[in-house]
């Protein structure tokens, strides 16, 4: 892709962990001289190179202060703001992370990396609800059919979709009814290798 000379905003919601997606997000910046547009961002808590970035921080709506505890009160925020969110000067948005993809909704054109359709919403949701109190099953059922609802009034009108893995193709082909490009983000392969075998694997992603 030549993006090169572009006007490249990178949306995605929070920057305060040192994982997969950060990285990707810092090594996409760092090469096509774009804006990052979050909701929070913790500079001590991710990775020290974001703080020679451009980074837009949105001021928090009156939904991150209401008293659904950190995780779900960010969501919505977040939901919230790339449902409703307007950007100027920018010829490309780059969304990263769920809900950034949301920012359909008001901006074109938008080029989604998707590292997976959100898990509790689809392939994991009769899972969780199995786990969940009668209270907690009404409020979780609750959130996920709104989730949807914005989910599947953004989506379709996305222009391109890239994903990291066969894997999280065909979920995304499954429950968005979307296709997608496979874009293997890189691995810094140096730094790896294989002294031997034991009774142990490794596994290279996020456990949540």
């Amino acid at each position: 892709m030549m993006l090169m000379g572009l006007r490249l905003v990178i949306a995605t919601p929070f920057l305060e962990n040192r994982g997969g997606m950060e990285r990707v997000v810092l090594k996409i910046a760092e090469r096509y001289d774009a804006k990052i547009h979050c909701l929070r961002f913790e500079p001590a808590l991710t990775f020290p190179k974001f703080s020679g970035l451009d980074i837009e921080v949105a001021r928090p709506g009156i939904l991150s202060r209401l008293p659904f505890g950190r995780r779900l009160g960010g969501a919505i925020a977040a939901g919230r703001h790339f449902y409703r969110v307007k950007l100027k000067d920018y010829d490309l948005i780059n969304a990263h992370q769920t809900p950034s993809e949301w920012i359909r909704n008001r901006n074109s054109p938008v080029l989604w990396f998707c590292y997976s359709p959100n898990r509790e919403a689809f392939d994991l949701y009769e899972w969780r609800m199995r786990r969940r109190s009668l209270l907690s099953k009404a409020a979780f059922k609750a959130s996920i059919e709104a989730f949807k609802f914005l989910e599947f009034r953004t989506v379709p009108k996305i222009e391109h979709i890239f994903t990291s893995c066969k894997n999280t193709q065909e979920r995304i082909s499954k429950y968005l009814k979307r296709d997608s490009e496979i874009l293997h983000p890189g691995v810094e392969y140096g730094r790896f290798s294989c002294r031997g075998y034991e009774r142990f694997f490794f596994y290279p992603s996020r456990i949540a």
